[in-house]
């Protein structure tokens, strides 16, 4: 038989933990995680990457292969890599 899923309880015991962010744990409890990155790219590099993939797109009219969709995947992955570490750099510069 399956057990009922238990989520976060204020009267059950927490442990509450630090790296960048807080991290709460409870034996036995299932979680939800939120992503927020709205502004977590600084506003030159978004720029930079819309103009670069805006330029990719003209060079790469649609309808695309699924070659093609693989390749922009690929890009983009590369790119958000590239920018978040550049952004990672700069923040830990900026401490």
């Amino acid at each position: 038989m399956n057990e009922p899923v238990r989520f976060f309880s204020p009267r059950a015991q927490t442990t509450v933990g630090f790296n960048r962010v807080p991290h709460w744990d409870q034996q036995g409890r299932a979680y939800s995680l939120t992503f927020r990155l709205a502004d977590s790219i600084p506003a030159d590099l978004l720029r930079e990457h819309r103009l670069e993939e805006a330029a990719w797109r003209v060079a790469h009219p649609e309808p695309w292969t699924d070659d093609t969709i693989s390749l922009l995947t690929s890009v983009k992955q590369a790119r958000a890599s590239l920018g978040m570490s550049k952004a990672c750099s700069a923040g830990a510069a900026g401490k």
